[in-house]
């Protein structure tokens, strides 16, 4: 028996989701879809910016990797697993 570390194949894949956290985050989506979609959140950011800008907070990537080039060109690279919907 090995003493200590995470032992292979122990707990979920690396990028897999918690079951109940994909579980909560369809049913958003499905309420959002129920509630207008779009226009909803178009709603939302009008009637209440503090918590839409807060939810805006919580989706928007944390860290952006960006290089800027001598001719003062900007590459900037999110990937898709940076926002997670």
């Amino acid at each position: 028996m090995a003493k200590g570390g995470v032992q292979p194949g122990s707990g979920r894949p690396k990028g897999k989701q918690n079951a109940v956290t994909l579980e909560i985050k369809e049913m958003i989506r499905a309420a959002l879809d129920v509630n207008g979609g779009v226009e909803y959140l178009a709603a939302q950011a009008r009637d209440n910016p503090v918590a839409f800008m807060s939810l805006l907070a919580k989706i928007i990537p944390k860290e952006i990797a960006a290089d800027v080039n001598m001719t003062g060109q900007i590459i900037v690279q999110v990937s898709p697993t940076d926002v997670d919907l």
